[in-house]
């Protein structure tokens, strides 16, 4: 799957469309954990002079969002994603992600894929499950050790 992204990457940045001032910051997937294998991951791509993001997915032919808003804390930079950097594979992220579903009995009805640098490149998983739980497993992409792991409800998020 990570090939297939570093293809789409080459792909959107020789692209006569693509602005050569922005810089890839993730991919992104949400799905059912069941579509995960035919599904396209979308490169977000940082705009530093305007503070936006543009999106791209591959499929055929190049579809483009741009100007989205970031969510993000000010000030907080954002780091730019290698992916030659990233060492630990998808496949393997999901086989440990699926181990802790298991010790807390969960059935997942989403995942949230996102691999981002946050200093060092992190596969970021977070799924919601059927019980309205989401579990966020951070693993390091290049060593593929587990940075963090939590379960919370979805309910505790309620505003009151």
């Amino acid at each position: 799957m990570l090939n297939k992204c570093k293809e789409d990457y080459e792909k959107i940045i020789n692209s006569e469309k693509f602005n050569k001032k922005l810089f890839l910051v993730n991919l992104f997937l949400m799905c059912p954990p069941k579509d995960i294998k035919n599904l396209k991951f979308q490169l977000d791509f940082y705009n530093p002079e305007k503070d936006t993001l543009t999106s791209y997915i591959v499929n055929g032919n190049i579809r483009e969002t741009e100007n989205e808003k970031i969510f993000k804390e000010d000030k907080q930079e954002l780091e730019e994603l290698t992916l030659e950097e990233i060492k630990f594979d998808f496949d393997n992220t999901i086989k440990i992600c699926n181990e802790i579903l298991k010790k807390y009995h969960e059935t997942p009805d989403k995942i949230i894929i996102l691999l981002q640098k946050i200093k060092t490149p992190v596969w970021n998983i977070s799924y919601i499950t059927g019980t309205f739980n989401l579990i966020n497993i951070k693993i390091d992409a290049i060593s593929g050790e587990i940075m963090e792991e939590n379960k919370s409800s979805l309910l505790s998020f309620k505003k009151e």
